[in-house]
């Protein structure tokens, strides 16, 4: 075939290559399908430059073209297969699967790099259901001879199965887009580059299997996530995210990296893992990623993410496909303890190091050298503590053991460490403990040597329960105490515990040992007729309102008081009481602002009493709103409607963004949003232009808090300012910003009840613009991608209209 071969197609064709031999120059797939199969063994396509072009559609519109490349079909060219974007640098409904053999010299599967190369176009397919996907089958062989075998420049979707075969420079380099590992072997065997050398114009060089690099990333989103696989680079880390560097200098990751680490086999260089630390103006890097897989090197404690841990492999600890030395990524395991101070057991586990040391005699001369001592590092427990050997830095505690050790002749060291406590001392119905963990070195059945273990000793993500036994003298069971942890040069952390069945208490989430003061809890020390509780607001993005009565309590001053909230991870937020009603001593915080898609999100508050905690709990948006539908029956059926409407709405945000679809705020039923049709009285999208203004558009922010955005294009040489934002003649807040040389106009705080009327904005000039956040909704409401989650919002405004008074 010469020249270019166009096909625009309302239907789908198959060229059936029947092991022969098809030299073409280039075939454009612009609209339908192609799908290449060979019935008769080793049927190819040959070409010089680029065998198959992808495009898609200008419009959000899903099955626009589809490619297939059919097992026992071999694709040789310099590009074998690629994306490319049509008109606004989209291209929605484009599908590529590849069940045979691409091979080439360059980038061989290849994303354009114009693919989502501006806010607005990588906006669009990152929150389009049509964003291109190209599927990587479990029969699928990709290779280049001297590059990247699969090059991620543009934002599409890129899914690896089980039993594909990448090889290249870099198996994967990723610019933009999402990446979803489910398996598969990826191979990368290029030299190392850290920092790569910006090109400017697509991935660069690094030699990881899976690279990240940072040039021109300003737009769209990079995510990648890997849930298997065997992910192998000779050069350099198997997993890389690190920055490009141009005239000496590094170039910044403009848009955040997210990673998502749940298995695989990671084999590397120097190192299995790898993401560079943060530089001026870099948008987020990723931390705390790594929830399973096995790595050839202990991942760093910034990449395991919080309940987990790295553990090393050993003989006994191993899976039969694993290798020892390695470290598996899991859950931290919690040990359940006894009372008695003689019963210690054993953990399966156990840990090994080494270390090359120097041997002296008595006069400090030199006995031998480069001598590797091994040492092998068991853990027990004991009645008043859990501890894992997994929770210490091997290398320091290899020091102190050798240290401990009279006889450094000796080869082979076992460790064990228990967790004990001194005795305690009573002062004034106060019992103090010291806790600490302790090392006995033994050289076969010989014990040469003990010491304690100290806290710089823990690993990062170390953490401990702990049981202490409370005499009768201080407490009786079912009583509270009062236990302060006094941690050396850092604040005390100070818990109210209930003595439990036995005479004990236990402290959870120690992350040091110290000393431990137990004390009686009175009457004055906090007032058991404090009440609490929450409500919503749904008038606007969905508030979580935490309340706190003190009108019965003994101490009403509100300074003694700190309400903490922890909302989707992080730290702990302090939240700011304020009082409500005149001396009532009743007090609201807003501890959390939820998104739509944020209903099932749970919120964690707690209280505390001059540092004390003494009230801790759990909403969320839809345990509200359930209490509300089916519990409580003095709930006006309005009240009930509109409940039902926000979990309907936050439903269809999950679906729509994907986020937490395992637990939806309720059940999705798309008959619910098809039977409502929003008519032509909400279009409400007008105003006039002044003499500096070329041109209007406008959209909603439904992923987030619901708001109007308005861009306006200002005439050559303008500048635009806004004068003011109101609704119903209500100033609204607001933020500008100038992207793409159009002024953006974000509003926030619509509230639902007036989500049909008109946001006014006016800006110098003579410009006022009228639009609606349901003159948004009616327009997409026919949407493939929007048009649920915009009639969801209707019947939202509905309800709300129908509930708060006008």
């Amino acid at each position: 075939m010469t020249g270019t071969t166009e096909l625009i197609m309302d239907n789908s064709i198959t060229l059936d290559l029947m092991g022969h031999t098809l030299a073409v120059e280039r075939i454009n797939l612009y609209k339908g399908g192609l799908n290449v199969t060979t019935t008769e063994p080793d049927g190819k396509v040959t070409c010089s430059s680029q065998a198959f072009n992808v495009y898609g559609s200008e419009t959000d519109e899903a099955n626009y073209t589809t490619l297939t490349i059919g097992e026992g079909v071999t694709v040789e060219s310099n590009y074998a297969v690629c994306l490319f974007p049509v008109k606004d640098m989209v291209s929605y409904g484009a599908t590529i699967n590849i069940n045979g053999t691409l091979t080439g010299s360059n980038g061989t599967l290849f994303v354009s790099g114009n693919l989502g190369n501006s806010v607005a176009s990588g906006a669009a397919l990152a929150g389009s259901a049509n964003i291109p996907v190209i599927n990587i089958g479990d029969n699928a062989v990709i290779s280049s001879s001297g590059d990247q075998a699969i090059a991620m420049n543009g934002m599409a979707v890129v899914n690896v199965a089980d039993g594909a075969q990448i090889t290249g420079r870099e198996a994967i380099g990723v610019k933009r887009g999402i990446l979803n590992v489910n398996g598969g072997t990826l191979t990368a065997t290029g030299a190392k580059a850290d920092p790569a050398e910006a090109n400017n114009n697509g991935t660069e060089a690094t030699g990881a299997a899976i690279s990240v690099t940072s040039t021109y990333n300003n737009a769209g989103n990079i995510q990648v996530n890997v849930s298997g696989g065997t992910i192998t680079s000779t050069h350099n880390a198997a997993l890389y995210v690190g920055h490009s560097e141009k005239d000496d200098n590094l170039v910044t990751f403009q848009k955040g990296v997210t990673l998502n680490v749940t298995g695989g086999s990671f084999n590397g260089d120097g190192g299995a893992v790898y993401v560079a630390d943060a530089i001026t103006d870099d948008a987020t890097m990723p931390a705390k990623f790594i929830t399973g897989g096995t790595f050839s090197a202990k991942p760093a404690a910034a990449y395991v993410a919080p309940g987990y841990e790295a553990v090393e492999l050993t003989s006994t600890n191993k899976l039969e496909s694993e290798t020892v030395g390695w470290y598996k990524v899991g859950e931290i395991a919690t040990t359940e303890v006894t009372q008695s101070t003689e019963t210690k057991a054993s953990f399966d586990a156990s840990f090994s190091a080494s270390k090359t040391v120097e041997s002296t005699d008595d006069s400090g001369k030199v006995l031998a050298t480069d001598k590797t001592l091994s040492v092998n590092i068991k853990a027990s427990n004991s009645a008043t503590a859990e501890t894992r050997a997994a929770s210490y830095d091997l290398e320091k505690v290899v020091e102190d053991a050798i240290g401990a050790a009279n006889n450094t002749n000796e080869t082979d060291l076992d460790v064990t460490i228990m967790v004990v406590r001194d005795e305690p001392g009573v002062v004034e119905n106060k019992i103090t403990y010291e806790v600490h963990p302790e090392a006995t070195v033994t050289s076969g059945s010989e014990t040469v040597g003990t010491f304690i273990v100290t806290n710089d000793k823990l690993a990062d993500n170390a953490v401990f329960t702990i049981k202490l036994p409370v005499p009768p003298a201080v407490a009786a069971v079912g009583d509270k105490v009062q236990v302060t942890h006094k941690r050396d040069g850092m604040e005390d952390e100070v818990f109210q515990l209930t003595v439990e069945t036995g005479g004990y208490v236990t402290i959870s989430g120690i992350t040091s040992f110290s000393q431990f003061e137990l004390a009686p809890i009175t009457e004055s020390a906090y007032d058991d007729n404090i009440t609490f509780g929450y409500t919503l607001d749904l008038q606007d993005s969905i508030n979580i309102n935490f309340y706190m009565y003190l009108s019965g309590a003994s101490d009403k001053t509100i300074g003694n008081y700190t309400v903490q909230y922890l909302y989707k991870g992080g730290e702990w937020q302090t939240a700011t009481p304020k009082e409500i009603g005149e001396n009532s001593k009743n007090y609201r915080c807003v501890v959390a602002r939820c998104a739509a898609k944020e209903m099932t999100e749970p919120v964690h508050v707690r209280v505390l009493h001059n540092g004390v905690i003494i009230k801790e709990a759990e909403y969320s948006v839809k345990g509200y709103c359930d209490y509300k539908i089916k519990v409580d029956t003095s709930a006006t059926q309005e009240l009930r409607n509109l409940c039902q409407s926000v979990l309907d709405y936050g439903a269809a945000a999950q679906m729509k963004f994907g986020y937490n679809t395992d637990n939806l705020a309720t059940e999705y039923n798309q008959a619910t949003f098809d039977s409502i049709i929003i008519n032509d009285s909400y279009n409400i999208f007008n105003g006039s232009l002044g003499s500096n203004v070329a041109g209007v558009s406008g959209t909603v922010n439904l992923e987030s808090k619901t708001g109007v955005v308005v861009y306006l294009t200002p005439k050559t040489g303008e500048e635009l300012k806004v004068n003011s934002v109101t609704v119903d003649s209500e100033n609204l807040t607001y933020t500008t910003s100038m992207v793409n040389g159009r002024l953006k106009i974000t509003v926030s705080g619509v509230v639902a009840y007036k989500l049909d009327k008109p946001v006014v904005i006016t800006v110098d000039g003579g410009t006022e613009i009228h639009y609606s956040p349901l003159a948004y909704a009616y327009g997409m409401q026919d949407s493939n991608t929007v048009g649920t989650l915009c009639k969801a919002l209707f019947q939202y405004w509905v309800n709300a209209k129908a509930y708060f008074p006008a």
